[in-house]
């Protein structure tokens, strides 16, 4: 991918002057990032997602005219602050953390409970009939 995503870059700033003052193989692999990134969005929480190839040649012009490279540079090699606590905001124990994951899970598991009891039901309802897969108890 990297390869093919180098010539298309390349012979686009072969045949745009404007194009190629801003294009920097140097970031080649930054571009690279901040494709996946944006094929991510696209997936939201999905495993995968399709992306047509000029939608993706879109998002590597744009890294580099829309300056987003000198940006994430500039991101880069910003110094990082450590966050500081406010004084008083009392520290969490090591139980009250636990207490805290806990109902978190417990949450987490009564929605996952949900969401399949809804699904199960909307296969009854659809055609009032239902799957084998309900019979199943899937």
């Amino acid at each position: 991918m990297k390869g093919i995503i180098k010539e298309y870059l390349e012979s686009q700033a072969r045949i745009d002057p404007c194009f190629k003052a801003k294009y920097n193989p140097e970031h080649l692999d930054h571009c690279i990032d901040y494709l996946f990134k944006n094929a991510e969005k696209l997936a939201n929480k999905e495993r995968c997602v399709a992306v047509k190839d000029e939608t993706v040649f879109k998002w590597a012009r744009d890294y580099f005219n829309d300056e987003i490279n000198v940006k994430e540079e500039e991101e880069r090699n910003k110094p990082v602050t450590p966050c500081k606590k406010a004084e008083d905001e009392p520290e969490e124990s090591e139980s009250e953390l636990q207490a805290r994951i806990e109902e978190s899970r417990r949450k987490a598991e009564e929605n996952r409970k949900k969401r399949e009891e809804e699904e199960r039901s909307k296969r009854e309802h659809a055609n009032g009939q239902m799957t084998i897969f309900d019979i199943l108890g899937g």
